[in-house]
């Protein structure tokens, strides 16, 4: 599965022929300070992790766990919702890439059924198959 980021999409457009015709083609983002990403997350993949205990402690899949056609639309807030078999919620939001690090933020909402939930920010870098190995993100409670 590949993810087609706004630099690729520009890249795609640069090399086809949407942009032959232009004489020089300037792409500043390689020299401008940071320019972010986006990528699709996934809620879904983020439901299995132990959100009420320590989810730094296992892998965490950020998207590839289902097709992207299955993904939903960000809200009017950016979040992108999942509710699993047994009533649990998970939103995610912020889904950002800083192009020079590699560093993914994304913003979690988990509710696992009942009136207890937890908000976090995931910071880390994903492997190229959407998971942040353990130990190599960080969870950071925002509730």
């Amino acid at each position: 599965m590949s993810i087609l980021t706004s630099r690729a999409a520009f890249a795609v457009l640069a090399a086809g022929t949407m942009l032959q015709g232009c004489a020089t083609v300037t792409s500043g983002w390689q020299a401008a300070a940071p320019v972010r990403d986006t990528l699709v997350v996934d809620p879904a993949c983020l439901a299995s992790a132990p959100w009420f205990a320590d989810p730094a402690e296992a892998d965490l899949q950020l998207f590839g766990c289902r097709p992207v056609a299955d993904i939903p639309a960000a809200d009017q807030n950016g979040w992108r919702e999942f509710a699993t078999a047994d009533g649990a919620l998970i939103r995610a939001r912020g889904d950002t890439t800083d192009p020079r690090t590699g560093k993914v933020r994304v913003e979690v909402f988990y509710n696992g059924g009942g009136t207890l939930s937890v908000r976090s920010l995931v910071t880390g870098t994903a492997n190229a198959k959407g998971v942040m190995k353990a130990g190599t993100f960080t969870v950071t409670p925002l509730n």
